[in-house]
């Protein structure tokens, strides 16, 4: 007999024994998971109970961030934009032109719906955690009705995220699924707009409460996570969107085309007033913590950082804040809260932030889109001309021009000429320096601190190259800044006024 035919044979003999013999263990996987943690384990160590809160917070990141740059969040943080990098045909193999994708209408089903899964994934989490965490051992029963809170709260948001993007969306049970139930058990079909709204309201009110046993605010180490105020004005939110046309009296042929499994209209055509009612008393609940206030900044009456004072109106212009802005820096009061001068644990009119915790595209990558060329910035974010009218003048008045582009307005014309080496010397138009268009003189101060427009000043003092700094960017045709620079520069604001 062949030596190697023997020894496979005998091979095959043995483990066809061993199979036979340990087939009551065959079947068994648990061996294979004597390492892992089970829930209670989990619910009774503080550390492995806050890393499973941690991870439902992770779904908030990258596509569900409420603000970040438009590779994540299609909406970016402005509807009156213009994305000047993500303006050219769009190619579906790099899905990755998000701009042209949402806004002309060229994406389907499959295309960023991240949130699907994310919000969904964490409600699960959330709904684990809010059911287990009685069981900790390790904290007091204060600290576990905050947590217990934030995690209540987490879920309620991620479902608002879902009512906001999508509509009317399956709320799924508090107890969970099981997954072993038939397709026609799981299927859970979409909820009408005012039960989502209902349901995300009641949990974040029992958020409130329950967040309440640690008190109204956080400490610098916990910035990031919700609060009694966070969880109340997340609900204000939500019925002011229930109380508006689109889920409060709809009568349109979409909204009566849209129902359930059970023929049900998903967007309510019976128009109630008191829903705009509940919405401004829960408001008010947030006003009423007396938590929040404006920041602002004292008035500086000399130097080269002086106060833009706007013209004496006769009322606010001669009180103190906050009956009037005589004590004040109007500008900057505006610009710190958004500049980086200002921190998210010192800014006392942030209810609730992520931080710097947002993964790629976050704020950061937002802001270098927004920088001019000439520095290190992409010089992409293009304001549209309506968005910059929508500022008024510094008397309150709307702006010479208004609207004439679209067939509206006062009939009155845009303000013709710029400003002179003249007029700069004289401290005439401040802030405006020599070259810049007089269409853009005395406007009122968020305008100066949100608006870039042609031959704007930018201090730069994020800068690391101090030649980088202190410009007056223009955005004219062959200029760093404009088109046609070079045959390949793609950064260049198509609408000619940036943020």
């Amino acid at each position: 007999m062949n030596k190697n035919i023997f020894y496979k044979t005998l091979l095959l003999l043995f483990i066809s024994g061993f199979i036979l013999s340990c087939s009551d263990d065959y079947l068994d996987s648990s061996r294979y998971f004597k390492d892992r943690l089970t829930e209670e384990k989990v619910f009774e160590s503080k550390v492995y109970s806050e890393e499973w809160l941690a991870n439902i917070y992770e779904e908030l990141k990258g596509i569900n961030a409420d603000v970040a740059s438009k590779a994540v969040t299609p909406h970016n943080f402005a509807d009156d934009m213009y994305y000047g990098d993500r303006d050219s045909e769009y190619d579906p193999s790099k899905n990755e032109l998000s701009y042209n994708m949402f806004k002309m209408g060229r994406y389907n089903e499959n295309d960023k719906q991240g949130t699907w899964t994310q919000s969904y994934r964490g409600i699960r989490n959330a709904s684990t955690f809010i059911h287990n965490i009685y069981m900790n051992t390790e904290m007091s029963e204060q600290e576990i009705k905050d947590y217990r809170g934030q995690a209540r709260f987490a879920r309620a948001y991620l479902y608002w995220l879902l009512l906001r993007k999508y509509g009317p969306i399956p709320l799924l049970p508090d107890e969970g699924l099981d997954y072993t139930d038939s397709y026609d058990d799981l299927a859970i079909p979409r909820s009408p707009y005012e039960d989502c709204a209902e349901f995300i309201s009641n949990e974040l009110l029992l958020a409130a409460q329950e967040m309440e046993a640690l008190g109204m605010v956080r400490g610098q180490d916990g910035s990031a996570r919700p609060t009694v105020g966070a969880a109340l004005a997340a609900r204000a939110k939500v019925l002011i969107y229930a109380a508006s046309p689109l889920a409060n009296g709809n009568t349109s042929s979409y909204a009566t085309q849209l129902v359930d499994d059970q023929g049900r209209q998903l967007l309510s055509s019976d128009y109630q007033e008191e829903k705009w009612a509940k919405a401004a008393a829960a408001a008010k609940d947030v006003m009423d913590l007396g938590v929040y206030q404006l920041y602002t900044v004292p008035v500086q009456e000399t130097g080269d950082n002086a106060t833009i004072v706007p013209p004496a109106d006769n009322n606010f212009s001669e009180k103190s804040w906050p009956e009037g802005w005589a004590d004040i820096d109007p500008e900057k009061s505006y610009a710190q809260v958004f500049d980086g001068t200002l921190p998210a644990s010192g800014n006392p009119e942030l209810i609730f932030t992520r931080g710097n915790n947002q993964g790629g595209e976050n704020i950061r990558q937002m802001v270098a889109h927004q920088l001019p060329r000439s520095a290190t910035g992409w010089n992409t974010h293009g304001l549209t001309q309506k968005l910059v009218d929508a500022y008024y003048m510094d008397d309150g008045a709307d702006v010479p021009g208004k609207d004439l582009e679209i067939g509206r307005g006062n009939g009155s014309q845009r303000v013709d000429g710029f400003v002179t080496q003249e007029d700069y010397e004289a401290g005439l138009f401040r802030p405006l320096l020599p070259g810049v268009s007089l269409q853009y003189a005395n406007r009122e101060p968020r305008f100066y601190a949100s608006v870039a427009f042609n031959g704007s000043f930018w201090p730069l003092l994020n800068e690391s190259q101090e030649r980088n700094r202190n410009q007056q960017v223009f955005y004219y045709r062959d200029n760093p800044n404009g088109n046609g620079f070079n045959s390949s520069n793609a950064y260049w604001l198509r609408t000619g006024i940036g943020m």
